[in-house]
């Protein structure tokens, strides 16, 4: 009898460990790529096909992104965090570091010593901290793009601008016409910075990241150019009237994909709202129209007179880190494996730029011949992008929000302005 009940202990202690160590992984995002569970219960797409892939129980915790940051705050330096965390690279990621774990053993692991070419390059380097790397990038967001309708563009004779002249002919042509040439969200540093940082990289590419790292000056002469023409679109007629009061999301968006402006600056993260029948659809009942517009996309005009126009720059739009208090690395390490690698045929079904190599984009609800074509030249730009979207630094990039602002509305000189980000630069601790 005494061994029986010894076995019952035994059996019961080997369950309850296996209980423990298969637990159910937390996640918490603000941006769950169609991970959680919709308001109707239903799972939502990418949620099914990590339960088709075999991935873990999870729990996926969806916050408003304010909320977000303050429950991050909270619970990373508690040491009280979920499993998995999403984050931004540049300055959130920087901040939480030192609380996450270190993802290299369990990719060497998972994919060999050369694990790293399975990833865009440009993509670990930035969930890449001190040497550790802290995170994984989930999908890329690439910036610096000019997206035009080409409906609009057709009914007045004209084409694409190349260059900054162009740019600003193409602008006023349509305004004389009663259409918004360029519309821009101006009251959005977010976008801003994408703008600033497309301009620069077009004068004078990787300058802004030198001054950044504090190898360069803020008020190296490109730098300064690059502030004063954006202060000059505030009043060459590039920028619509009332920028400074427009939002990037919804007003911009809507402006231009209702047929409002011609033009407008956004990153592969609107791929499907226009490029997609799902997506298209959804904006005309969100917006309120029901035309079909030829969209499409290129880089930011020739602004430095070698002919060929802007570059792409592109961060991870999502990565996800582990905690490093977590008690449930195993079970996490194999809900992160199917989230990153096994799901990305799941975000280029809605034109998501995938974070690993050899994924093309399912073109498969394309609305047109024409969105496959501008969805090709988007994946040359791609291949051929240049730096990063997101600052390391905070005091930097308030800095430059701010300096944005003063030119935009005269209260500050372009020099003026670079002079205060230098100050800004020169105070952070590298």
């Amino acid at each position: 009898m005494g061994n029986f009940f010894k076995m019952i202990v035994i059996c019961f202690t080997i369950i309850s460990f296996t209980n423990i160590a298969k637990s159910e992984v937390t996640y918490s995002c603000w941006n769950c790529m169609m991970l959680g569970i919709d308001g109707e219960g239903n799972l939502e797409g990418a949620r099914v096909d990590y339960n088709a892939k075999g991935g873990p129980d999870i729990a996926v915790t969806n916050y408003p992104y304010g909320d977000y940051l303050q429950a991050l705050q909270l619970n990373m330096i508690s040491g009280t965090s979920d499993d998995l965390m999403a984050f931004q690279v540049g300055a959130m990621i920087n901040q939480y570091a030192e609380y996450l774990e270190d993802l290299t053993p369990y990719c060497e692991k998972e994919w060999g010593a050369n694990w790293k070419d399975k990833f865009l390059a440009v993509g670990i380097d930035q969930v890449t901290v001190d040497g550790k790397l802290v995170a994984l990038p989930q999908v890329m967001s690439a910036a610096g793009a000019l997206w035009y309708n080409q409906t609009i563009l057709d009914q007045y004779n004209l084409s694409v601008p190349t260059n900054w002249d162009e740019w600003i002919s193409v602008s006023n042509t349509l305004k004389d016409n009663g259409v918004i040439g360029f519309m821009h969200g101006a009251k959005d540093s977010w976008v801003n910075y994408d703008m600033f940082i497309g301009i620069a990289n077009e004068l004078d590419p990787g300058v802004i990241y030198e001054a950044e790292a504090g190898n360069a000056s803020w008020t190296h002469d490109s730098l300064v150019k690059a502030m004063s023409m954006w202060g000059e679109m505030f009043s060459n007629g590039i920028m619509q009237e009332g920028a400074l009061g427009n939002s990037q999301y919804p007003d911009t968006h809507q402006g231009f994909t209702s047929g409002n402006a011609a033009m407008m600056t956004m990153g592969t993260w609107n791929n499907f709202s226009t490029f997609t029948n799902e997506g298209l659809k959804g904006s005309k009942a969100s917006y309120g129209f029901s035309e079909d517009f030829k969209y499409g996309i290129t880089g930011l005009p020739d602004m430095n007179g070698d002919g060929k126009h802007g570059r792409l720059f592109a961060s991870p739009d999502v990565s996800i880190g582990m905690s490093a208090s977590s008690s449930n690395k195993d079970e996490a390490w194999k809900a992160l494996k199917i989230i990153i690698e096994d799901l990305q045929p799941t975000y280029a079904r809605d034109l998501w730029v995938p974070s690993m190599n050899g994924v093309p984009f399912d073109m498969s609800d394309a609305t047109s011949d024409f969105a496959k074509a501008a969805l090709e030249y988007e994946l040359g730009m791609i291949e051929n992008a240049y730096g990063k979207r997101e600052f390391i630094y905070a005091e930097i990039k308030t800095a430059l929000g701010d300096a944005m602002q003063n030119v935009a509305v005269g209260n500050m000189t372009a020099l003026e302005a670079m002079e205060m980000v230098e100050e800004a630069s020169q105070s952070v601790k590298r």
